[in-house]
């Protein structure tokens, strides 16, 4: 189980620079209030920033450092797993991101995609989607659990249920299968070229038994006659000759464009954001006497220059990116003549490919029947059976590797079976469905909306009113759209703890108590919420000063100076 301990933040959103600290595990409940843009809800993007590198409401990454102060953005999480400490930091201008261990940097190896795939994978055990239908619901960027895609569902499911090894073992399992295909493959062929090797000794000590010097003649006819058709082969393969350096020279000259193509493509991106800035200025100068922060008089002298300097720079830029368009043109012409070239010469390359392997599988045949050749010359030679012997213990042991390969191609269509979604997986997410529905069910009915819910083993839900026909998520008010989330979200909690999947000490509700539900369903979700709070911290984020009657830790976020403050 994941123990938050302590969030700290500073420059983020509409704090400033100094830290804003807030406790994750002080109390079993905390109500969160303060007038709309005091900052109640950056903690929730605080959050999901540091542990998953983007905010929980749609809000650029540009956007996430203060306006004001403009650098150093950082938000520093604190947590415990089992008897480790963990401490996350992810920062802006600079920006950083580290994952301590018990005190101890966890190093970096790779790409910073794959430090962020540990520490989801093999820290937290879980992925932004699982953690927002598990730990947050609010009424920002929030996508409540039925009006997910079915994809997306499923995707959940697997995460809390601890099943995304299953794909991963797929993907394995195609690769393995890829191999031994190649490999039994490699061995028919093998053992095919062995029964053609004894079947012509056969034939060989049949004939030479009759007349050595007319089996001797027909193997010859035979040499001949693959032999001219070499010789034809050949003769094409001189006739049409492939220039392997001008290949890679016209593969080199095609990377080199597109290259261009886009590195000019970035350039203008560049300069549009320039001229936009520029352009900004300029309508400034033009628009203002006096300087808005110091109030100090433009002057006209100085705004003249200013405003030359500008469109002087404004014109270059323009005609620089002009330039860069007609870069960009000769290299598509480029790109499209190279195409035609490359495009023919793998054409040849592809059919001499073609008779070169042909050429060589003939000369392979003229191998046996040189070798038959030589058998005859040689039949009382000793080494002519030993030969022979080689040959037929090889084949035994191909023969005994094609069965070793047959059993684990046998084996590998058994495990993708096992590994279909309506197989293993099935399986094992059908033990939890019936709990899944019944946990819902008495989420539901401790909220006093009585109906039947089921989800199906494909995550579609069938809800069944009391006196009604059935009916679909989307077909309830908002306020029992809310009972119904809730119920699901309280569902998914009690599953990752039984499954010490996505167990962790918080849950988080944005505004919940602010829109869907009437004060009836205020006071049954408050009477949930404090009976779940044994042995968790649960925030409520509220601009209603009423919800705090009766909660004894309260934190109240105001607005000051147009810094947020946490009073």
């Amino acid at each position: 189980m994941i123990i938050f301990k302590k969030l700290t933040y500073a420059n983020f959103l509409s704090s400033g620079n100094y830290p804003t600290a807030i406790e994750l595990n002080k109390a079993d409940l905390t109500v969160i209030i303060g007038k709309n843009g005091a900052g109640k809800s950056t903690i929730l993007d605080a959050l999901s920033f540091v542990l998953f590198g983007k905010p929980f409401r749609r809000i650029s990454k540009a956007q996430l450092v203060n306006s004001v102060t403009r650098k150093q953005c950082k938000v520093v999480v604190e947590f415990d797993i089992g008897t480790d400490t963990y401490r996350i930091l992810r920062s802006i201008k600079p920006n950083k991101f580290e994952i301590h261990k018990n005190g101890t940097l966890i190093p970096e190896d790779a790409h910073t995609g794959d430090y962020q795939d540990y520490l989801e994978r093999f820290i937290l055990r879980c992925n932004y989607k699982s953690f927002c239908q598990v730990v947050v619901l609010g009424s920002a960027s929030y996508i409540p659990f039925l009006d997910l895609p079915a994809a997306n569902r499923r995707e959940v499911v697997d995460n809390i249920l601890d099943l995304e090894i299953i794909p991963v073992m797929s993907a394995n399992l195609k690769k393995r299968v890829v191999e031994t295909n190649e490999k039994m493959v490699d061995l028919q062929t093998r053992k095919s070229i062995l029964v053609e090797k004894i079947k012509v000794y056969h034939e060989m000590e049949a004939k030479a038994s009759k007349n050595n010097d007319n089996t001797i003649a027909e193997y010859q006819e035979n040499i001949d006659a693959i032999k001219k058709v070499v010789e034809g082969n050949q003769k094409w393969l001189d006739e049409h000759p492939f220039d392997e350096d001008k290949y890679d020279s016209l593969l080199k000259e095609q990377s080199q464009s597109n290259d261009a193509i886009s590195a000019t493509g970035l350039a203008n991106r560049d300069i549009e954001n320039t001229l936009a800035k520029l352009a900004k200025e300029i309508g400034f100068y033009e628009l203002h006497d006096n300087c808005p922060t110091c109030h100090q008089l433009i002057t006209a002298e100085f705004k003249k220059r200013a405003l030359q300097e500008k469109e002087y720079e404004y014109a270059r830029l323009v005609k620089s990116k002009e330039h860069n368009r007609s870069i960009q043109t000769a290299h598509r012409d480029s790109v499209d003549i190279l195409n035609l070239q490359i495009e023919e010469l793998s054409v040849v390359k592809k059919k001499r490919d073609e008779v070169e392997r042909f050429i060589r599988s003939k000369n392979n045949e003229i191998k046996v029947w040189l070798d038959g050749i030589k058998t005859i010359n040689n039949r009382n030679d000793r080494a002519s059976d030993d030969n022979f012997d080689e040959l037929n213990k090889e084949l035994i042991q191909i023969n005994t590797e094609i069965d070793l390969t047959q059993n684990v191609k046998n084996a590998h269509g058994v495990m993708a079976r096992l590994l279909k979604d309506d197989g293993a997986k099935a399986k094992m997410i059908g033990q939890y469905i019936d709990k899944i529905n019944h946990l819902t069910n008495k989420f539901l009915y401790d909220m006093d909306f009585m109906c039947d819910f089921n989800l199906d083993g494909e995550f579609n839900e069938t809800i069944k009113s009391r006196y009604r026909d059935e009916f679909t998520y989307a077909s309830f008010s908002e306020g029992e759209k809310l009972r119904i989330t809730l119920a699901i979200l309280f569902t998914w909690r009690e599953i990752a703890k039984e499954r010490n999947s996505i167990s962790t000490n918080i849950l988080f509700f944005d505004e919940i108590l602010d829109s869907s539900l009437d004060a009836e369903g205020t006071e049954n979700f408050l009477n949930i919420i404090k009976a779940l709070t044994k042995g968790s911290n649960t925030f409520i984020i509220s601009h209603n000063s009423k919800s705090i009657d009766n909660i004894d830790n309260v934190l109240e976020f105001r607005k000051i100076k147009g810094f947020s403050h946490l009073t």
